[in-house]
């Protein structure tokens, strides 16, 4: 299908990767963690597993955060009989995992969108590990170390790798959860940690709390209108606008709006945009799609438009890596990208319906020139960032 063709437009590389005696291939991505080859903490787990743990008599293992799909894969590959589980928060991670899995001839059972453990429903798995990044956190972190227990079948075990000054971290949390460490290497970058199945806490109600930043005040300079949001780590515009959400509130203020009228947004951030939108036009009702490869993006607007009024129905979600993969048609688009997206617009956009980008000035030119069938209706420049309005042509 024409989504899962798509990662080899970002494949950076593809590499070959030999463990335990077996030849693995995988395309690697400059838009994805460890673009030019397999991470080391990637390969130190796997050797302390292949060590410390009869891979062949697991039956079900969940790779955790999975990238490209590198830690579950060769573990199949020792053993074919694994149920075998894929969770990451970027669908273009999703794609190229599934991409991947066809190179190497391995079948997953599921392959999901997912923030850490929240909303995962098998409980019994033999093996859950993971490279736990870094940038995830300190509260992410620990809210994983906190609930992994009661995803685990007695006699379980969580195999994950970190970078080394988190290390301690892990460790404290670790203990704190219950959990015996069964076992503990590092290297001068990473550590690996085999913890056993700890205390079952029950995670909390709010599956983003542990991504929450904190809530923020928003006064635009463009009118008289002030909102807050709950904004969360690693998206920008947490505590101020950026540029790029700027110059894209100007070009809205020449946009007709519809009562009723469903409102595409590509890479809604912490819900700026959406939120901007949704306070003069409350007696409109407008419906909201967001879309784009961020999960946690996706949710965290999702929340915020509901803070402000937006019904639980009027949003739909679509966690994709691409604009070639959500439906058509749309009377207002908003993209904000942050990297090269397909030519999809002329699909995606009713007649005489309106775009709006916002993006990196020599990205923007790389779109722009892409997309045929528009008239260019104004344009905005902001240190950097340029935003163009766009009106489809009645007649292409």
């Amino acid at each position: 299908s024409q989504a899962e063709q798509t990662p080899g437009k970002l494949t950076n590389k593809r590499i070959e990767f030999r463990f335990a005696g077996s030849t693995l291939y995988f395309d690697l991505s400059q838009a994805l963690f460890s673009s030019f080859d397999i991470d080391k903490g990637t390969k130190l787990l796997l050797t302390v597993l292949l060590k410390q743990v009869d891979i062949t008599k697991l039956s079900s293992v969940l790779d955790l955060g999975c990238g490209v799909g590198v830690l579950g894969i060769t573990l199949k590959r020792i053993n074919p009989r694994l149920r075998l589980h894929f969770t990451d928060r970027d669908a273009l991670a999703l794609d190229f995992t599934r991409l991947n899995c066809r190179l190497n001839n391995i079948s997953a059972d599921s392959i999901e969108g997912r923030l850490g453990l929240s909303g995962i429903e098998y409980k019994g798995y033999d093996l859950i590990l993971s490279n736990l990044p870094a940038k995830a956190g300190a509260p992410v972190l620990i809210s994983i170390f906190n609930q992994y227990s009661g995803y685990l079948k007695r006699g379980g075990l969580f195999a994950f790798v970190i970078l080394k000054p988190l290390a301690e971290v892990a460790h404290t949390a670790l203990v704190r959860s219950g959990a015996a460490i069964i076992h503990r290497q590092g290297t001068p970058d990473h550590t690996v940690f085999l913890a056993a199945k700890g205390k079952e806490i029950p995670p909390p109600q709010d599956g983003l709390l542990p991504y929450i930043r904190g809530r923020f005040n928003f006064q635009p300079p463009l009118k008289d209108l002030s909102y807050s949001l709950d904004t969360v780590y690693n998206l920008p515009d947490f505590d101020n606008l950026g540029y790029k959400q700027l110059s894209a509130m100007v070009l809205l203020a020449d946009v007709h709006l519809s009562p009723e009228q469903i409102i595409l947004i590509w890479n809604p951030g912490q819900g700026h945009l959406p939120v901007y939108l949704c306070r003069p036009l409350a007696e409109k009702r407008p419906k909201f799609t967001l879309a784009g490869r961020h999960l946690l993006a996706l949710e965290v607007t999702r929340r915020n438009l509901a803070t402000h009024g937006v019904a639980d129905p009027l949003i739909e979600s679509y966690h994709r890596s691409w604009l070639s993969q959500i439906p058509a048609n749309y009377r207002l688009i908003i993209l904000l990208p942050i990297e090269m997206i397909s030519p999809e617009l002329p699909r995606l956009t009713e007649p005489d319906g309106e775009v709006v980008i916002a993006a990196k000035s020599t990205l923007l030119q790389r779109i722009l020139k892409q997309s045929k069938g528009f008239q260019l209706k104004k344009r905005k420049k902001n240190h950097g960032y340029r935003a163009v309005l766009l009106v489809k042509k009645g007649v292409i």
